[in-house]
């Protein structure tokens, strides 16, 4: 029984170490995201066939951009996954905060795409957003709202850069 027992824990090792070693050899790239914000936006919505569809073209409102990128190995094939949301206000504001169906002032949107996603945008009805202006080029923006159509649940506090 004791033979079973060493010969069992001794083939987990082996295993074990073997996955670790096989995962340094994957030339992975870290997980990035960025944060920004650019003067003279605004988010144009087309309502699509089977969802809505955005891009930002020129106007008069600071529009928002978070974006995240997971983890990518190239030797993996379906790991490759990524979010945006993007959210706009009035350029005169120095603070703001929206709550629900106050979002959709902002005309926020959040899309994922990705090996194992639908590739879907989500028009933002539910949760919170707030900012507060901490100088020119820089806004303090705190975001969490559910996903629509899933559990998901969304926090982003992060310092906004301008572009």
């Amino acid at each position: 029984m004791k033979k079973i027992n060493i010969i069992t824990l001794c083939a987990l090792y082996i295993i074990v170490t073997s996955c670790d070693r096989l995962h340094a050899d994957l030339d992975c790239k870290e997980a990035v995201y960025s944060t920004s914000f650019e003067e003279n936006k605004e988010i144009i919505e087309i309502v699509g066939i089977m969802y809505p569809y955005y891009y930002v073209s020129s106007g008069s409102f600071l529009v928002f951009n978070y974006t995240y990128e997971r983890e990518q190995c190239d030797l993996i094939r379906d790991d490759e996954y990524y979010e945006i949301l993007n959210f706009q206000i009035n350029a005169k504001l120095s603070s703001f905060s929206f709550k629900n169906k106050e979002i959709g002032e902002t005309r926020a949107f959040f899309y994922r795409d990705g090996a194992w996603e639908s590739g879907e945008r989500y028009k933002i009805d539910n949760g919170t957003l707030s900012g507060q202006k901490l100088s020119e080029n820089e806004w303090k923006i705190t975001v969490k709202f559910f996903v629509p159509d899933t559990r998901d649940t969304i926090v982003i506090n992060n310092t906004f850069i301008k572009k």
